[in-house]
């Protein structure tokens, strides 16, 4: 450590433990009175901070001390409020389109990461590795697992990742490259909608297809960079649509019906003229040899069994996972699985439907 490093960190004063088992702290700057955060990491690849702290990369907390002494390392960084990716998902899944927009931010900062020389590996992209401002701007944070790419080793010389997210190179296979960080990028876009990743779990739906390419073994058989996910995802949701919203947004986008939490008006238009219908023939039925009574009661359960099949065949609060369908392979046992299932809803609407009425008319 320089004297000219020793004075810097001086004009850090500690405010509070964040982490007391890692070893971080918020800190104040003396003079200026930021915000800081001061971190111990055991492991960690020197110049990345140094490449971080010399050319900021774009929505990544800014470095502005990295000084190694004979313990190790001490870093400075910017402090940045916003809410914890898991924060936002304690609530449920996010919409396909709300998750997408977070993602396409993601790899837009991981491309900036990539295209540095050497490029920049994170691997350790995760939910808790990721804030969301108010606003729906996303920052990715921790770079303690990020390294430099050369492409001259046969593998990583440290195993280091977080299980479940890591990709198969990082336990030894072969060296990390860029298309490291896609394997997490597909696992924590499978976190976001469906609570988890499961690959027997996926299905032929775009957005899916895309976190298989990410997650394949091989990382040859991804995609060749983060910027084709954007491109993808861009295709798949227009850039109004993908926009990330706040906590608040998203538990409203979740409980809107089947055809609306796209927020896509070329799936709403034709979604909300079938509910319409689905309520007029409902509403319509005529039963023959019934009362007025009986009658509205066939009438109003009709029309559930609609609505409920409709709902169901929508995935409605990913119904599907929670009833274990998603994971049944192949994909066309499945959809058998989904529409017995539809039709057992509207089955069981009409016999309820016969039992009042004849509970009525006793």
């Amino acid at each position: 450590m320089t004297l000219q490093e020793e004075l810097a960190l001086s004009y850090y004063q500690r405010v509070s433990v964040l982490d007391e088992q890692h070893g971080v702290w918020l800190t104040r700057h003396t003079q200026s009175g930021r915000l800081a955060v001061e971190k111990h990491p055991s492991v960690y690849h020197l110049d990345v901070y140094r490449s971080l702290m010399a050319h900021p990369a774009a929505h990544t907390p800014r470095i502005y001390a990295a000084v190694e002494d004979g313990t190790g390392l001490t870093v400075i960084e910017e402090y940045i409020s916003g809410t914890p990716l898991p924060e936002l998902l304690k609530n449920g899944p996010l919409p396909e389109s709300v998750a997408a927009g977070l993602a396409k931010q993601l790899c837009e900062i991981v491309a900036g990461l990539h295209g540095r020389t050497p490029p920049v590996v994170h691997r350790d992209i995760k939910p808790s590795n990721i804030l969301v401002s108010d606003d729906g701007v996303l920052t990715l944070l921790d770079f303690n697992a990020a390294k430099p790419f050369t492409g001259a080793s046969d593998r990583d010389t440290e195993l280091i990742g977080t299980a479940g997210y890591a990709a198969p190179e990082q336990y030894g296979f072969a060296e990390s490259s860029p298309r490291a960080d896609q394997y997490a990028i597909g696992v924590l876009m499978a976190e976001m909608t469906r609570g988890g990743f499961s690959r027997s779990a996926l299905s032929a739906r775009p957005y899916d297809r895309i976190i298989e390419r990410c997650t394949r073994m091989d990382p040859a058989d991804r995609y060749d960079s983060v910027t084709d996910i954007v491109a993808e995802l861009s295709s798949l949701f227009q850039s109004g649509d993908n926009a990330p919203k706040t906590n608040s947004s998203c538990r409203f986008i979740r409980w809107l019906p089947p055809g609306f939490r796209s927020l896509r008006i070329g799936y709403m238009l034709p979604m909300a003229l079938w509910y319409l219908f689905a309520v007029w023939v409902g509403m319509t039925l005529q039963v023959e040899h019934t009362g007025v009574a009986e009658l509205g009661i066939h009438r109003v359960f009709a029309t559930l069994g609609l609505l409920g099949m409709t709902f169901f065949l929508g995935n409605y609060l990913e119904i599907w996972e929670r009833a274990g369908l998603a994971r049944i392979r192949p994909l066309l046992l499945r959809w058998l699985a989904i529409a017995v299932c539809a039709s057992l809803i509207f089955i069981c609407a009409v016999l309820l439907a016969v039992i009042l009425s004849e509970f009525v008319r006793s």
